[in-house]
């Protein structure tokens, strides 16, 4: 008989226990195996939501309170974030040709959504998906708005949230108006030029409200890229083909939706945007024909211009609906 009291008992009483220790075991983890499934499904649950509150307490904690913002609160704030100063410029004063180049441009669809345009973030998913690299963004007037006024320059999914948030709440505090006034005095044209009307006299010459939808067609085209695209096309004198064919689209949809002639739209369409530059004294003639202290400019001009060809969007922009009759000048009452 086997004795427990043995150090080493024989290998038949272990082949007797075993089997039996094995049944025992099995029922055991049949048993705990719901409590184990409950257990994990608990500890997941509960997992997701300390990060669900940890990333709602991220996103919404650098979130202002717009409630009660007025325009003039907006404004002031708006100017606060430029590197230099700008004369603000009423809405009324931008002449509606050019404001609907820029929006057929940057977000034809700015009076029909709510702060963020889904069909565009579909698209866009959609054509970076297809190029295999992230080309093309679906950041709405309103959103851009936001970014620039309230939030960093951060490319995080905590940052796009919050910028996703803002862009319904401003909706829902001002008019489309008031969010277009800040628009176009806060939106950089250039290297430290913000603003429309630093643009218009940097540019062309003459005050916002003597702009022509030809000239709002090309600061359309500085866009998104306006630093870069400064230094290839303004410097140099020339706007590349492919640019020049976005600007006759944009010509197009404003003659399209009435906002222009067709006369009009005939004049702008060799419109010489250059008249300023060759007036400047380091002007020496398009492209290569640039002073020697200018030369950093274009240390990069063809990757800059190669770069931008690219990201020029050749898929077909929403349809631009008809010019609605807006508000032609943002209330500034604080009441508001």
């Amino acid at each position: 008989m086997f004795d427990p009291s043995k150090e080493n008992p024989p290998d038949d009483a272990i082949l007797i226990k075993e089997p039996l220790r094995d049944r025992l075991n099995e029922r055991i983890r049949r048993m705990l195996r719901p409590q184990r499934i409950l257990f994990s499904l608990l500890f997941l649950v509960a997992a997701f939501a300390i990060v669900f509150a940890c990333s709602r307490r991220a996103v919404y904690s650098q979130i202002p309170d717009l409630d009660k913002m007025s325009f003039p609160a907006l404004q002031k704030i708006a100017m606060s974030k430029l590197e230099s100063k700008v004369q603000w410029v009423p809405l009324k004063d931008i002449p509606k040709e050019v404001r609907y180049a820029v929006i057929y441009s940057e977000d034809a669809s700015f009076f029909q959504h709510e702060g963020i345009d889904f069909d565009a973030i579909s698209q866009s998913i959609q054509e970076n998906i297809k190029r295999k690299k992230y080309a093309f963004g679906a950041s709405t007037i309103t959103q851009q708005v936001v970014k620039n006024v309230f939030l960093s320059k951060e490319k995080t999914l905590t940052r796009k949230f919050r910028e996703m948030i803002l862009a319904r709440r401003i909706e829902e505090r001002f008019t489309k108006a008031q969010i277009l006034e800040v628009y176009f005095n806060i939106v950089e044209l250039g290297p430290k030029i913000y603003g429309i009307g630093a643009a218009a006299q940097r540019y062309f010459g003459k005050f916002a409200s003597q702009l022509n939808a030809a000239e709002g067609s090309f600061f359309a085209i500085l866009l998104p890229s306006p630093v870069k695209r400064f230094k290839s096309i303004f410097l140099k004198g020339e706007i590349p083909k492919v640019f020049r064919a976005q600007v006759r689209r944009i010509l197009a949809d404003l003659e399209h939706t009435g906002v222009i002639t067709a006369e009009q739209h005939l004049d702008y369409t060799n419109y010489d945007f250059f008249f300023v530059r060759r007036q400047e004294p380091d002007w020496t003639g398009p492209r290569d024909q640039i002073l020697p202290d200018n030369d950093e400019l274009f240390d990069d001009s063809e990757e800059l211009e190669e770069e931008d060809e690219e990201k020029v969007d050749p898929s077909p922009k929403p349809e631009p609906k008809a010019a609605p009759d807006e508000p032609q000048e943002a209330t500034l009452d604080a009441s508001e």
